[in-house]
């Protein structure tokens, strides 16, 4: 009696709750997800791809959508977010290859990269807590999963292509021994790629997260179909976009020959890339060295090569040319300082052949107090050398000094000599400066050299002024404001100081004043790279974004742009590296007090050099000129297209922020 009564009530307990007992995967959602991917394991081409999960959890709604449960994991974004669903012990994984589609580009296909990962553990360290806790999720930022409830079949190898056009996967927690495998599938749940981890759950759970769903959990609606073309984005696609410059006028320019091999770099990056870094150097000195060799029958070629090796660059000497070979690609970090480096070897190499190898030699190793090379790395060390890479040898010292120099604002310098203006490192600037006095017509004043790496004091007229504009706290503590008057400032600088000055004026962050003004806009940046086709070899960028410009990535310049403050040059470009016309500075400073809602009306006043102003500043140098923010430059001159200096430019934001706050 007792045993038929024990049954009695297990049968009523599993009608009670129907699911608990005998739910199955077929009970529960099965996702079909169709659409064009470009995957990068496949050359990026589109495909047409089917991903089917069954089992997933949630109410169906029609053949292959599902309001699916979904967890959000922290650190994604409202446009990209990252997701956990859940699949009940027994669902599984499919995914199918139908074949290419060729009316799609990597541009508009549903979404890149490949279709699922599944990693073991180990291989998301970077992300695990580091105080000893057990890790709970694993995903972007701050995110992390527990790997014991995500089961998968490690054989899973979730690529699919012409070759192999079906995979699949059971979930189930029979992939206990596997535990620590993980898997990840992208779903284009919104606009972009939304990282999705599957969840195994037990049929119990399952019975308890289809109640949350009924109590009011967040759902998310997944399947599609062919037919359902969710391929139109919105018009955010970001590019790097470059001013095109001319090979030949570099090549003319610097008397060099270019060759860049096709790859990670455009030819146009590479270009830039270089202008960027032979800027830097003593106007007319590279010209100087090339020429000087070619006198003797050397070509100085420049390459950009694509090899496997863990160097950025090479200079070679050996042969017929001058070679200056870099490697893109293979470093994480290559940018101007591996120009500024191997360009360093080919200037090292002239100033041994004009200044004599073993007297430069000589006085620069006497320089390093007895320090051997190929020793280890110390503290003692940073006084002298620029990185431990500079241990290698008396040629790598000289270079690696060459990676400072090539700093487009040498704060970094400038710091260091107004503090131990003694530092042997320092020691090694100067002599390499008066060895470049002593062998090279085109290096003349030093004032100028380096990206202003000297100290340098306000003029006569200014002391007074810019005393008043620290006092008011328009320079900035950046030490990129420090100790610099005479040099010409850029226009990204220029830009900080209108930042600093909105938010002196209005007590808010720049941020907060734009949003207060109703223009605020929450700016995104997301994307990935996937791999062009065999034949250009080019890797392509898919990237999206409302950033404004696409040359720099400043949010405070942005918001400085969207309050109508400044623009960029065309053609989404900011140009923060060119310099600030007097004409443009008076556009600025007008567009600032417009935007702190000044009374911007003003008398006309006029230049003997007004012919030459641009017709969209007349209205601004009106206006600083009549609040006395920027005066003529004499004899009734204001001189429009005159490059403006760092101490002009502090003395007039001070005075901007004077009237301004009357």
């Amino acid at each position: 009696m007792m045993k038929k009564t024990w049954l009695l009530l297990v049968i009523m307990a599993s009608l009670l709750v129907p699911n608990t007992m005998f739910a199955k995967a077929e009970d529960y959602g099965t996702i079909i997800w169709e659409g064009v991917l470009a995957n990068t394991s496949y050359g990026g081409d589109p495909d047409k791809i089917r991903i089917t999960i069954k089992g997933a959890v949630g109410k169906q709604t029609s053949k292959g959508k599902v309001n699916t449960h979904v967890r959000s994991l922290p650190g994604g974004s409202e446009r990209l977010p990252s997701h956990i669903i859940s699949v009940v012990d027994g669902g599984s994984i499919k995914v199918e290859y139908l074949g290419d589609e060729p009316k799609r580009t990597y541009q508009n296909a549903d979404g890149l990269l490949g279709l699922t990962e599944i990693k073991e553990l180990e291989q998301w360290e970077e992300w695990q807590l580091t105080d000893g806790r057990p890790a709970e999720y694993i995903g972007y930022g701050s995110g992390y999963i527990d790997p014991s409830k995500f089961f998968v079949n490690k054989n899973f190898s979730h690529t699919v292509g012409a070759d192999r056009k079906v995979d699949s996967s059971d979930l189930s927690y029979k992939h206990v021994k596997d535990q620590n495998y993980i898997a990840k599938i992208y779903l284009p749940m919104t606009v972009g790629m939304s990282d999705v981890y599957i969840q195994v759950v037990s049929n119990e759970r399952a019975v308890e997260l289809m109640d949350e769903i009924k109590d009011g959990h967040p759902t998310v609606l997944l399947g599609k179909t062919f037919g359902e073309d969710t391929s139109k984005q919105p018009n955010d696609i970001w590019e790097a976009k470059l001013p095109p410059l001319k090979k030949s006028d570099l090549e003319t320019r610097y008397g060099i020959k270019i060759h860049v091999e096709k790859g990670f770099f455009t030819e146009q990056e590479a270009l830039h890339m270089l202008n960027q870094g032979f800027s830097a150097f003593p106007k007319g000195l590279i010209k100087e060295i090339t020429s000087y060799y070619k006198n003797k029958g050397r070509q100085t070629q420049i390459k950009f090569v694509y090899k496997q090796t863990i160097l950025s660059g090479s200079f070679n000497d050996e042969g017929k040319d001058n070679v200056l070979s870099y490697y893109p690609g293979t470093s994480g970090d290559f940018s101007h300082w591996v120009i500024g480096h191997e360009m360093g070897h080919y200037v090292h190499k002239y100033l041994n052949d004009r200044f004599g190898y073993e007297k430069l030699r000589q006085q620069w190793v006497s320089l390093n107090d007895g320090l051997d090379y190929k020793g280890k790395w110390s503290d003692k060390h940073s006084s002298y050398f620029v990185r431990d890479y500079s241990l290698s040898g008396y040629s790598e010292d000289v270079a690696t000094i060459f990676e400072l120099l090539t700093n487009v604002n040498n704060a970094e310098l400038r710091k260091r000599y107004s503090a131990e203006d003694e530092a042997p490192i320092l020691k090694k600037i100067d002599l390499l400066n008066k060895v470049l006095l002593e062998a090279s017509s085109s290096v003349k004043d030093l004032n100028q050299i380096w990206g202003s790496m000297y100290p340098q004091s306000p003029s006569s007229y200014a002391v007074y002024p810019i005393e008043e504009a620290r006092e008011s706290g328009i320079v900035p503590a950046d030490d990129r404001f420090q100790a610099i008057y005479q040099s010409n400032i850029t226009r990204e600088e220029f830009s900080l100081l209108a930042v600093n000055l909105i938010e002196k004026a209005t007590g808010k962050s720049i941020a907060a004043y734009a949003k207060a003004q109703g223009v605020k806009k929450e700016w995104y940046f997301y994307g990935s790279l996937a791999s062009g086709s065999e034949d250009d070899g080019q890797l392509i960028y898919r990237i999206r974004s409302n950033f404004p410009f696409s040359d720099i990535s400043n949010e405070a310049i942005y918001d400085l742009h969207s309050l109508g403050v400044i623009n960029g040059v065309g053609d989404k470009l900011f140009d923060p590296n060119g310099h600030l016309t007097r004409e443009q500075a008076a556009v600025i400073m007008h567009n600032m007090a417009k935007a702190l809602k000044q009374d911007t009306k003003s008398v006309k006043t006029s230049y003997a050099d007004s012919r030459s102003t641009s017709s969209w500043a007349q209205e601004g140098i009106q206006y600083v000129s009549a609040k006395e923010i920027m005066v003529g430059t004499g004899q009734n001159r204001f001189s429009p297209k005159t490059v403006l200096t760092f101490e002009q430019a502090f003395i007039m934001l001070n005075r901007l922020l004077d009237t301004v706050s009357k």
